[in-house]
Parts: structure tokens; sequence; C-alpha cells
């Protein structure tokens, strides 16, 4: 038998996949795209509008209004829709973030990381309207009125705010490290700060641009002026003529310019020490620039950006759809994805995947860090390690069949049935580190990661695991958490189960019949569809959705306060809390192979119409693919490629049932070269 090279192409009128026999066994689970929805997370194709770079941090707007954020990130909060532009802010010196978003309506939004020392930098004034630009610094931000006014706020230490009493007349703003610009109408710049003086030969501009020390102007004839606070003059950039657009990033020690040609190119100037100034080969078409610390962004006229430089925080690892995956996993505010090769994506989180990881068939994602399973039943971590979940690991830690990921443990599900955890809990409580004695015949766990994400804090919602035993009987242990929510309490004679998630509070499980049941917490209906109104607000049941109980479910994800449920056919089941629209399931989530449910966000993939894997059995070649309730599929196979030579097997026409399916070519197992195609009318 010949092995033969994967070939690809196009048929009218259908969808299709082709392979060809290949001597090996590829990772067995269906693959495809992933998808995401709720709180700060990008659907499968990223459009971008406007785009903004400073210090490590980054932000870009999507066609539809939505915000994405990458690098050492200030996570923005959900759009509605609504925001026009995005300004990224970060002082050089240290990993603090924040930024602005403005609106169609010309108000001013604005947020930070948690840790953003310098006051309310971030916090527009009260009652600010009638905005038409934006500009976030270091520690301060500025904002152009309509009127041609600028309204100042946050750290004035350096004369950051201190624009001439009575300037009127600007038409662009630009907010840097200590210091800020204002363009007027009649082509000069203002400083805020007599230690950052404009030049007297910056005229007839068209742009500004403030940096850490250096300023820059665009001037009218295309050429780019360069400036410092301790030079008269400014100096003009060499060989440039015809630029449209200027940008500049830099610390106390170094700056790199950017400036983008009226063709649609981009030049560069200045420190070249992380690749900054070293434009990738190919990129054209550009219609926007950004500059951060010691990296470099780009906005093509499609939409794609495009990022080089310095990525010691993510800040150039653009969050592009994430595809060819198998598994996902969300957690607090990060998210993982396991690709068929064997490798991690942290899907957009900023947290570094150790280098080399490879060979994994299953991960999970906690509170920013992660735990992943490798082929050999070993085990990685990487990430915080606030509570020692990543080190130091258990010694002698292998023949791992299964793993889970909560606040402050990581459990492992050895091959003999035994459960290994690691990690602590806050103060003196004890909660799910305390395994159930002669805890045996495990075939998974599953723990929560929600445990103090709401009012009250210290355990709210308990510290608490679920396993579930080859019997499909179900054990809890943990805590019931300070209001006394019952995730523990198992419902009486609890049986047939094949799948467990521990969420917030509550538990879920996936029974024989695939029906899910519910119990624990249940103020927002995430235990058992149904809210519960009186305190403590736990129930007990079957879930179910308008009057109906879910059926023909085949998976189960439990979150903070939400719930999914994946169905035979491939579509998605939200119910629960939906703040930030984690239950609202997107238009065209369809043909799903896999969920996962995490803080405030949800992820799925969706699956491409492929064969996964093909088998060399001893009846023939066995070809394994995945398929949905309700849809039909066809196998055909064809000897050398020739168009309208397929023909199909046998047994290849299959109506799909939700699960993978095998289909033996028994008259394949003699032939010389074989290639097969799956398809949909």
């Amino acid at each position: 038998m010949k092995n033969k090279a994967i070939y690809s192409g196009g048929l009218r009128a259908y969808l299709w996949a082709v392979v060809a026999i290949f001597s090996w066994h590829a990772l067995a689970k269906p693959a495809g795209h992933g998808v995401g929805w709720g709180v700060s997370l990008t659907s499968p194709r990223i459009i971008v509008t406007n785009i903004s770079a400073k210090g490590d941090f980054n932000l870009a707007l999507r066609n539809d209004g939505t915000i994405v954020h990458w690098g050492n990130t200030a996570v923005p909060p959900k759009s509605s829709g609504d925001v026009v532009a995005v300004s990224a802010g970060a002082a050089s010196a240290s990993d603090n973030q924040f930024g602005l978003a403005l609106t169609t309506n010309g108000t001013v939004l604005g947020w930070s990381d948690t840790g953003y020392p310098y006051g309310q930098g971030y916090t527009p004034p009260a009652g600010l309207s009638n905005v038409v630009a934006i500009s976030a610094g270091a520690r301060h931000s500025l904002a152009l009125k309509n009127n041609g006014t600028v309204v100042g706020w946050g750290d004035n230490s350096q004369g950051q705010l201190n624009f001439p009493l009575g300037l009127t007349n600007v038409v662009a703003i630009s907010a840097g490290e200590f210091y800020s610009l204002a363009l007027r109408n009649n082509g000069t710049a203002v400083a805020s700060s007599i230690y950052h003086p404009v030049p007297v030969d910056a005229t007839n501009l068209t742009a500004i641009a403030a940096g850490y020390y250096y300023g820059l102007g665009l001037k009218t004839n295309g050429t780019v002026l360069l400036w410092n606070p301790s030079s008269s003059s400014s100096q003009q950039l060499p060989n440039l003529t015809n630029a449209v657009a200027i940008a500049i990033g830099d610390d106390s020690s170094s700056y790199h310019v950017l400036a983008l040609r009226s063709d649609g190119t981009v030049y560069t100037f200045g420190d070249n020490s992380y690749g900054q100034s070293t434009v990738p080969v190919g990129l054209s078409n550009v219609v926007a620039i950004a500059a951060g610390k010691h990296h470099s962004v780009a906005l093509e006229n499609d939409g794609t950006v495009v990022c080089w430089g310095d990525n010691s925080g993510g800040q150039t690892d653009f969050p592009t759809s994430v595809n060819d995956i198998v598994a996902v996993s969300a957690g607090a505010g990060y998210n993982l994805a396991l690709k068929k090769d064997g490798t991690v994506s942290d899907w957009i989180g900023n947290r570094t995947i150790p280098a080399g990881l490879s060979n994994i068939t299953f991960v999970c994602a906690g509170v920013a860090n992660g735990l992943a399973l490798r082929r050999d039943g070993t085990v990685a971590a990487w990430g915080n390690n606030h509570h020692q979940q990543v080190s130091p690991l258990p010694t002698g830690l292998n023949s791992v069949a299964a793993i889970a990921m909560s606040t402050y443990h990581c459990f492992a599900v050895k091959s003999n049935g035994t459960v290994v955890v690691w990690g602590t809990s806050l103060g003196a409580r004890r909660g799910a580190e305390t395994l159930p004695a002669n805890l045996s015949n495990v075939v998974a766990v599953s723990s929560s990661t929600w445990t103090d994400s709401i009012s009250g804090g210290g355990g709210a919602l308990g510290d608490f695991a679920l396993a579930l035993k080859g019997d499909g009987t179900v054990v809890a242990w943990g805590e019931n958490g300070f209001y006394n929510v019952g995730p523990t309490n198992v419902p009486p004679g609890l049986s047939n189960v094949v799948a467990v998630s521990a969420g917030g509070g509550y538990g879920l499980v996936l029974q024989g019949d695939s029906t899910v049941i519910g119990w624990g917490f249940n103020l927002n209906g995430q235990a058992t569809g149904i809210p519960t109104s009186s305190s403590p607000y736990t129930s007990t049941g079957q879930v179910t959705i308008a009057g109906q109980v879910i059926s023909n479910v085949v998976a189960i994800a439990a979150g903070l306060g939400h719930s999914l449920a994946l169905k035979n056919d491939g579509t998605v089941v939200a119910w629960g809390n939906n703040p930030d629209g984690e239950a609202t399931i997107p238009p065209g989530v369809s043909n799903v192979v896999a969920i996962s449910a995490g803080f405030y966000q949800s992820l799925a993939i969706i699956a491409d119409l492929r064969i996964d894997s093909i088998n060399l059995a001893p009846q023939g070649p066995a070809l394994n693919f995945h398929t949905f309730a309700g849809q039909q599929y066809s196998v055909e196979y064809s000897s050398d490629l020739t168009p309208g030579n397929w023909q199909p097997l046998p047994n290849g026409n299959i109506s799909g049932n939700g699960l993978e399916t095998q289909v033996i070519d028994t008259a394949g197992v003699d032939a010389a070269s074989r290639f097969y195609r799956l398809r949909q009318p």
C-alpha cells in the first residue's frame, strides 16, 4: 500500500473532506475551530477597525463594536457594540495597564487592572460628553470635545494636564508618559508641560504623537519631525516623504518610530533591540499603526492585525481564532485549547505556555494557571502558584489517567482508580484537599474554580470536588460554603452517571439516559434550570428549560453561575446567570463537539467536516469521524483522485447520532492506493 499526501480541493454543492491512508494514528478526537462568548472573548474571525498600544498592552476594536485585548492586559468591560475607538494606557516602568473606550454617544468608558496604582487616571470625570477623540497615557488621560477643547484627568505631578488656559481649536491629542500634546487647526502643537516644549520649527503639522521623552509630528508634506526636551529644534526622519500616520513607542532609554506611508507600507526608525523596527516581510495594505514600549502593531485593510517585536508579555500574540483543536478549558479569566498535534494554546490569555510542551492529551485552565496531562501519564503545570498548585508537583506522579484543577487544588486520577491532590486552601479551612477515606475506582474528578467569587469571599460557595466512580456513582467532599449551599450533598440514590461537573456551589451530572441532574446553589437556576427564590437558594432536580427536561445530552459544563449542555445534534443549551452573555449562545454556533464553562465565559469547538483518523485494522482501513443527530453523511473512495472516479463505500452512508462513527473499507485492505472523502449533501 502506498502512502499518499493529504489532498484538498473543492466540490460545488457539497461539503467534503479528502484524506489518504496513512500508517500513523492521529489523535482520535474530532478537531475543529474554537469559539467563545461571554466576557471579553473573541469569535472565530476577528475583523478589526481600530488599534492602540502602550507599554506591553494592546487594544483593538472589532467591526461589531466590541473590544479585544492582549499582552499584559487590563480586561475591558463587556461592550454592547457601541464603541467607536479605544486607547491603551500603561506605565512603561511597571506592569500596570488601563484602557479607554469612546462610545457612539460621545461618552468615555475607563477600566484598569486590579493592581493599577496611579489613582483615577482611567476614570473619566462625571458628566464628560461630546467627546470625539481619546488618548490614554501612563497615569493620565485626555479627551477631545467636539468644540475643540481638551479635558484631562489623572496624575498631574509632571504637568501632564497643564495645557494653556483657553486652549481651543484643537483637532488631535496625544498622552505620553509624563506630558501631553495637542494639535491646533493651524498646524501648530502645544505641550502640557514646560519640561517638554514643542520646537519652534514644528509647524504645518497634521498629526502628533507623545512618547516617554520624545515627541513626533507629521507635516503636511508627508515628512516627519522627531524632537526631545533637551533640543530647541527637531530632527527630520531620513528617507521619508509620503507619511500619512505616525506612532512612537519608547521608555526612559530608547525609542522606536513607526510611520505609515501613503502606499500602505510601514517605515521604521530607532531602536531595534527587540525586532520592533524590523517590518515583517510582505506587510502591505496597512491602514493604521500603533507602537508599544518595545513592540509594533499594524492593521491591514482587510481587518487583519500584524504584531512584531518584544513578546515577553504576549503583546505580539494577537488573539485570532483557535483552529484544529480537540479540547477546550475555560478558567477564571484564562482559557486553554488543546490542538490536534498535542500542543497547547492559551486562546486569548496572557500567560506563557511552557516551552516544549507537547504530547498533551488533556488540559485544565484555573485561575491564571494551567494543568496538562501528557500521553505518557505525567503532568505539567504552569502559571499562578499562589496555592502551590503549580509547584512542587507530588513526587512520583505518574500513570495519570485524568486531571482536574480548582482555585486551590489540582487533582490527578491514576490508572488504578486512586486520586492524588495537591495545593492548599485559604487559612485554616479544610476543603477539597482532604480526600474521603478509601476513595477508589475513580474514573474522573471535577472541582470548583469559583469558590471565592461572590460577595462574602472566603469560600462563600464552598471548596468542593466531585468524583465519578466506575460503577456510575458519585462521591462529593469538601465544604458546603459559608452560605451552606450544599454542593457536597449528592442526591440520594444517584446512579448511572457518565460525567460530572462542579460549578460555583453546585454540581451537575450527566446520566446514561442523556438527561442532566443538578443540585446546590440555584439562585439563577444554574443547577436545575429553574431559579430558586428563597434562601439558601438551593435546589435538586433534573435540568428543565422552558418547561422541558433537556435530553439527548452528550456533555455538560458548569461555570461560576452558568451551565452548558451539548446535545447529540451538535447544538448547545445554556442556562443560569448571564451578566456578560455567557449563557447566550451566539448565532451560527452548531456542529459543536466540545464545551467548557468558565468564570463569565463559555467555550466550544465547532467541528470541521473531516475524517479525524484512519486505523489500519485487519479487516481493512477504518475511518473515524464525528456525526451529529439528524444529519446524513457519505464516505466515498478513489484510487487516483481522477474527477468523476469517486465511488461510494458499500457501508458508507451514515445517519448521524452525535457520536464518533467508524466505517471500515473491507475492500481496501489489498488496494495499492486508496483515497477517501466525507460528504454531506
